[in-house]
């Protein structure tokens, strides 16, 4: 997979607060998630989740981006209005009025 990832599984009704203690080489994969927080201060390599439900993620900045497969009502929140270099939504329902597209910069890839 990615080295340096955390793999959190099958998790429900959960926060994490992982603050600052995470750095760019830190890749942090989410699977058939349900109810789960995320919040990061700090700017990581990328983030994915896959097969997820609920998810609210609050994210310092992202190195490679944000990758969402097969998931649904997931909320992101960058912080100090960092852009995004690459948004990847597969089968995904994201709650877009929440992710500001002037967060999205002017040279990222977004798929759908």
């Amino acid at each position: 997979m990615f080295e340096n990832s955390i793999f959190l599984k099958d998790i429900n009704n959960y926060n994490f607060n992982f603050k600052k203690m995470l750095n760019k080489t830190n890749t942090i994969i989410l699977f058939n998630c349900n109810n789960v927080n995320l919040n990061i201060k700090s700017k990581i390599n990328k983030v994915i989740l896959q097969k997820c439900k609920n998810i609210n993620i609050s994210i310092g900045n992202v190195v490679s981006g944000i990758e969402i497969l097969k998931s649904t009502d997931v909320n992101i929140k960058i912080y100090d209005n960092k852009k995004i270099n690459c948004l990847e939504l597969f089968n995904s329902n994201i709650i877009i009025n929440k992710l500001n597209y002037h967060l999205i910069n002017e040279n990222s890839y977004i798929y759908f």
